[in-house]
């Protein structure tokens, strides 16, 4: 960037504890300088307005937010929501995922676990892509691609549905066809995908599964370069013994598109039926 050139102005939302003073000018400050941009905290400014005027004026005049969500905190909700409103590029930051409250769960968030490091690498990924793409909303990185099972677009609410025979051995196979809507190339290995599901339908046999809590498995997915207007098929194969837990009902389930951004999930449910055996 030409030195010249007024570097982008990143606004920081977080609590004024002492506990985040680290956060703030060991993780979040240094990783907006080097990815090209400057930010400051309200309570780094000289200014004759009260505090809430301020942080208002801030907010309109900032090029990026960086709002951090932990423990959740009522005036960094209530001013990131304001942000949100004048369609600004926020970045959402959190030592805690369970501080993500639900209206808010669709948003990703840098999960950074009180690990400055993380953090850093986290914003500063976020904020060079920011300034890089100062028109674009890093809530839609990712919204050029759409998703099908069975010819079914996923969307929240999508129902794919499964019948078994009861015949004691069972396995689910899931194609998925990533369709790139966009202009640009997808690059291999740019995305990836993850399909989390109940650990009721079994291990994958073809794929990496990561535990995670509540019972649930990540099945990670590798996608190959996508062309514009192009379509890529990868799939999921798991193995499991009894219907029990998944029969007769719905389930949640998610596909998860991993980027350099973060992640970003797409709900869908799963419905397994028992067919009955013919005599």
């Amino acid at each position: 960037m030409d030195e010249t050139t007024p570097k982008p102005f990143v606004f920081v939302l977080m609590p004024f504890s002492k506990e985040f003073d680290d956060i703030y000018k060991a993780g979040i400050k240094p990783a907006c300088k080097d990815a090209g941009a400057y930010c400051e905290r309200v309570d780094e400014q000289i200014f004759h307005e009260s505090i809430l005027e301020r942080v208002y004026n801030q907010i309109a005049k900032a090029d990026i937010i960086v709002a951090d969500m932990t423990g959740r905190n009522a005036n960094v909700f209530y001013e990131t929501g304001y942000a949100h409103a004048l369609g600004k590029q926020v970045s959402l930051l959190t030592q805690n995922a369970d501080d993500i409250p639900f209206d808010l769960q669709h948003y990703s968030h840098i999960v950074y676990e009180g690990i400055i490091w993380k953090l850093k690498d986290g914003i500063e990924k976020r904020v060079r892509w920011c300034v890089e793409n100062p028109q674009k909303s890093l809530s839609r990185v990712g919204d050029n691609l759409e998703f099908f099972i069975d010819g079914i677009r996923l969307e929240d609410g999508a129902v794919i549905t499964r019948s078994f025979l009861p015949i004691g051995n069972y396995r689910l196979l899931l194609q998925i066809a990533v369709h790139n809507l966009g202009n640009t190339v997808i690059k291999e290995y740019s995305i990836n995908l993850g399909i989390i599901l109940p650990a009721g339908f079994g291990g994958g046999t073809d794929t990496k599964c990561i535990e995670l809590p509540e019972d649930r498995l990540l099945h990670l997915l590798e996608v190959g370069q996508i062309l514009p207007d192009g379509w890529e098929a990868v799939r999921l194969l798991t193995q499991f013994t009894t219907l029990a837990p998944i029969v007769d009902k719905e389930t949640d389930c998610i596909l998860r598109v991993f980027s350099e951004l973060g992640a970003r999930d797409r709900a869908f449910k799963v419905a397994v039926k028992e067919e009955a055996v013919k005599p």
